[in-house]
């Protein structure tokens, strides 16, 4: 999915990183068509606080 939402080759470049870093934590607020939410973080605490239906 890296390469549809961030760019062509964007999975191979992300494969290469050690360590790898999200993109949702660089500073930028676009990589491609990904886009950070502005409550991007709440949400990610959200997601790992919630265990509904896991």
């Amino acid at each position: 999915c890296l390469d549809i939402l961030v760019g062509a080759g964007a999975a191979n470049s992300a494969r290469d990183l050690d360590p790898w870093r999200c993109y949702m934590c660089q500073p930028l607020q676009q990589y491609g068509v990904l886009k950070k939410r502005h409550d991007w973080s709440l949400k990610l605490q959200e997601f790992f606080v919630n265990d509904n239906g896991q």
